[in-house]
């Protein structure tokens, strides 16, 4: 739009279309505002500007008035005056402004004026302005909108080269970022904007947790994919009110952390083990000297006919082979990773199993005394784990008792009370391992469950995190109690079985109809073991076909010869026993045996839980009733079976 230049006011002539101030006095009050205060007509002339006013345009109140703004400011900022000052004339409203506003000298101003519509005592219409220079507060607002600009691109920058990914979700579960260490297979433009729920919905414990960020609780999970680990925190985010928005998710890969600590525990473990060496070996001798004794009393009975001293002398040979076999799962156990196998076990009666190693593990220096309680703990564990976390516990108290000193283990049912779903809850059991040694500050009691943790110059960190995370699995927890000074106590409180489980767990498998003698394909790479079991089963009331390797067993199988079931070796040459099965396909119930620890059952691929296996040393009971199970669950009927295996025992 071209807008006119106007002409000139003559004030002497004090024409009509001229409204004039009346009032000096309230001209003079006027002048002396400190704020720019200005007067315009409808022809958008000002008729008025305060000394303010004309010092801020840089122009005389006399060059000024009769002068609209294009006759004085760039074109493009008149356009915004004549505009604002329409719409105050047309609507009588108020009109709030910021704008640019260039003076006489060339400067560059941002301003806010507020502008009103007032009639004068002849009711012609003007509009008063005031005028509010904000130059400053623009220029610290851009200051700021520069910093601001900047810190978020510094943290953009340091989120994007953090060692962890880091995702926000907002209040909806909807994925609003994601940035950082991205894996392979989390890809931006993939995933933001879409549903968090949706995404995780096949892990029920990431689900969980995102649910508890949300409803502004903290939560972290260890979650497994694949080959990798990850450990992810959720936690919610507030706004400047304290109003949840939604969660941040920092999700950071531990696969490598875990396989140090996997590689650090057994480093632990064989630290420890130099340790048992001795005792081990003087056990060992002990238990060799009593059999090869015992064996001498057989002979001589024998030979003098005298049956009651045999078979005395028998019974002790049977005791001192458990004792050894007890003797060597445990340091199998100790030695190496473990398939975890939960039942129902009695930790009386492990801790019981337990106590020949832990004598010899403490040394004479040491005072062990076991406080076991007269009442059965029946609880659901895998006794191999809770034979580690005692062996980590005592250990840890021997480092604690370099001048020796005494070490209690006691047990009792406890009120600690156990949830399990929808089940009423239950008492614990307790473990109770104390010892009076140089104990613990507040600080270190404060991190002794951390992972790499320690006090001690050579060690790893690893034992008590280890019991940590055992307990903690099995539904229990692990409490401790220590002063420096005053050495320490462990509590270890894991859920009793119930009656109603424990009633379960001793239900018979059913029985049906008798079945004439079950064939067991029996192969083992040992000949003189593969006789004596073979004809012990052929007592039990089995036929037995018997094969020195998984090769020969699949020739039998090829035959068309009718198997019952497979007890087979793991390790042996030309064809293992977990290849012998995988080509069986599952035509045939297999057991697997095995005198190695249960890493070799992992490195074989039998580390399920469900996969019915025996360790060397067995007994025949111990191996005839895997086998009725076994057929029994395979559904074959083994009533009559059970009846002769347990005669010919």
């Amino acid at each position: 739009m071209e807008h006119k230049r106007l002409e000139p006011i003559d004030r002497e002539r004090s024409s009509p279309s001229f409204p004039t101030l009346g009032d000096p006095m309230l001209r003079r009050l006027v002048d002396r505002l400190p704020d720019p205060v200005f007067v315009k007509d409808r022809q958008h002339r000002w008729v008025y500007l305060n000394d303010a006013c004309c010092d801020f345009i840089g122009y005389s109140r006399d060059e000024l008035i009769g002068h609209s703004d294009y006759e004085f400011f760039p074109g493009d900022q008149a356009d915004v005056f004549w505009a604002r000052d329409n719409h105050v004339f047309d609507t009588g409203e108020c009109d709030n402004n910021v704008e640019d506003f260039t003076d006489a000298q060339g400067v560059l101003h941002t301003i806010a004026t507020r502008k009103s519509l007032i009639c004068l005592e002849d009711g012609t219409p003007v509009l008063v302005g005031v005028i509010h220079d904000v130059t400053h507060v623009r220029e610290r607002q851009k200051s700021w909108e520069t910093a601001l600009r900047a810190a978020r691109e510094q943290i953009a920058s340091l989120i994007d080269s953090a060692p962890v990914t880091i995702a926000t979700i907002d209040r909806t579960g909807r994925l609003t970022m994601l940035r950082g260490k991205l894996p392979i297979t989390l890809h931006p433009d993939l995933f933001v904007g879409s549903n968090a729920f949706e995404i995780i919905e096949p892990f029920p414990k990431l689900t969980h947790a995102l649910r508890l960020a949300l409803d502004g609780e903290r939560a972290s999970v260890v979650h497994e994919h694949q080959d990798y680990a990850f450990e992810i925190q959720f936690a919610p985010t507030l706004n400047v009110d304290g109003d949840r928005t939604g969660c941040i998710v920092a999700i950071h890969d531990i696969t490598e952390r875990q396989r140090l600590q996997r590689r650090l525990a057994q480093t632990d473990k064989m630290e420890s083990m130099g340790r048992l060496a001795r005792g081990v070996a003087h056990d060992f001798n002990n238990l060799l000297t009593i059999i090869q004794s015992a064996l001498d009393m057989v002979e001589i009975s024998a030979r003098n006919g005298i049956a009651s001293q045999g078979s005395k002398s028998l019974r002790t040979i049977r005791d001192a082979a458990d004792r050894a076999a007890r003797l060597t799962r445990q340091l199998l156990s100790f030695a190496k990773e473990n398939v975890v196998r939960l039942e129902k076990v009695d930790l009386n009666a492990v801790i019981e199993d337990m106590k020949d190693l832990l004598y010899r593990m403490m040394g004479k220096d040491i005072d062990l005394k076991l406080d076991i309680d007269d009442e059965a703990l029946w609880v659901h564990v895998d006794p191999a784990q809770i034979e580690q976390v005692l062996l980590n516990l005592c250990i840890n108290a021997a480092e604690a008792m370099p001048e020796g000193g005494s070490l209690r283990i006691g047990t009792r049912r406890s009120a600690a009370l156990f949830g399990r779903g929808d089940q009423p809850p239950v008492d614990g059991a307790e473990i109770e391992v104390s010892d009076d040694g140089v104990g613990m500050s507040d600080q270190t009691l404060a991190h002794i469950f951390e992972p790499l943790f320690t006090t001690r110059e050579d060690g790893t960190g690893i034992g008590l995190s280890t019991c940590h995370a055992i307990i903690s699995e099995l539904g229990g927890r692990i409490e401790v109690e220590s002063r420096v000074g005053e050495g320490s106590t462990f509590r270890l409180l894991l859920p009793l079985v119930s009656e109603d489980q424990e009633a379960e767990d001793l239900k018979q498998v059913p029985f049906g109809l008798t079945i004439a003698r079950p064939t067991v394909l029996l192969v083992e790479d040992d000949a003189t073991l593969r006789t004596t079991v073979s004809s012990c089963l052929e007592e039990m009331g089995f036929s037995v076909i018997a094969a020195e390797h998984g090769l020969a067993a699949k020739e039998v199988v090829e035959t068309g010869t009718r198997v019952d079931v497979v007890v087979t070796d793991v390790v042996m040459p030309r064809m293992s026993g977990p290849q012998f099965v995988s080509w069986l396909a599952g035509r045939v119930p297999s057991i697997f045996v095995t005198g190695y620890a249960n890493d070799v059952l992992i490195r074989h691929g039998l580390a399920d839980p469900d996969t019915d296996f025996l360790h060397k040393p067995y007994t025949l009971s111990q191996l005839h009733r895997k086998i009725t199970d076994v057929l029994a669950r395979s559904g074959q009927s083994v009533t009559e079976l059970v009846r002769q295996g347990l005669s010919a025992l």
